[in-house]
C-alpha cells in the first residue's frame, strides 16, 4: 500500500468483462463501504460552471479509468481517455482484474485519509440507523427516511410534500452535524 492520495483503477475489456460485472461490484462496495465518499454522476455538483451536465462515473466504458482524489469536486471521478491520466502524471494505475485485493487496501487507506467513517450516536443496525426516531437506510442509489425515498441523484424537488422535504432537510442537518 502507497501513502499517496491519489491513484486510478482502470477498468476491464470488453473481453474480459462483457457484462460489466466487476465494474458494477467495485461501485457497489464503495457506496456501501464509504458512503461519505463523493462520487460523479451520484453526489452534487451535477454540472460543470459552463452549466454543461457532468457525465458521472456511469458513463467510465471498458479500457477507460475511474481515478481517485484527482477532481476538484468529487473524491471519486473517471476518465475517458488514458493518455490525459498520464499526462496528469496519475499514479499507481491498477488493473481492475488483477489488483482487485490492493485496490480494495487502497480504497480503504484513501477513504480513512478523506474522512473517517461517520460515527453516529444513534442505535445502528446492520446498513441502517435511527436518528429523530426514524429508521435510515442505505442503498446504491438512495436512501430510505422512514417510508421516504430520496435518490442519491439530482431529483425534482416537486415530488416531495413539504412534510418529505422537512424530514430530508432535518436528516441531512443532522448528518453534517454529526461530522
Amino acid at each position: 500500500m502507497t501513502n499517496k492520495s491519489t491513484f486510478a483503477v482502470q477498468l476491464p475489456t470488453i473481453a474480459q468483462d462483457k457484462n460489466g460485472y466487476y465494474k458494477s461490484q467495485f461501485v457497489k462496495n464503495i457506496t456501501t463501504k464509504y458512503p461519505w465518499l463523493t462520487i460523479a454522476g451520484m453526489d452534487a455538483p451535477f454540472t460543470l460552471k459552463s452549466g454543461r451536465e457532468l457525465r458521472g462515473i456511469e458513463y467510465a466504458g471498458p479500457t477507460e479509468l475511474l481515478t481517485f482524489g484527482t477532481a476538484k469536486n468529487h473524491d471519486i471521478n473517471w476518465v475517458k481517455d488514458p493518455n490525459y491520466a498520464c499526462g496528469k502524471g496519475y499514479n499507481p494505475v491498477y488493473n481492475l482484474l488483477k489488483d482487485w485485493n490492493k485496490i480494495e487496501s487502497e480504497l480503504a487507506a484513501f477513504a480513512a485519509a478523506r474522512k473517517p467513517a461517520p460515527k453516529y450516536v444513534t442505535r445502528e443496525t446492520g446498513s441502517s440507523f435511527y436518528t429523530g426516531g426514524q429508521k435510515v437506510e442505505v442503498f446504491d442509489n438512495f436512501f430510505k427516511i422512514g417510508l421516504n425515498i430520496i435518490p442519491r441523484t439530482k431529483a425534482n424537488s416537486n415530488v416531495y410534500t413539504s412534510a418529505q422535504l422537512e424530514t430530508i432537510k432535518t436528516l441531512v442537518i443532522t448528518i453534517k452535524n454529526l461530522y
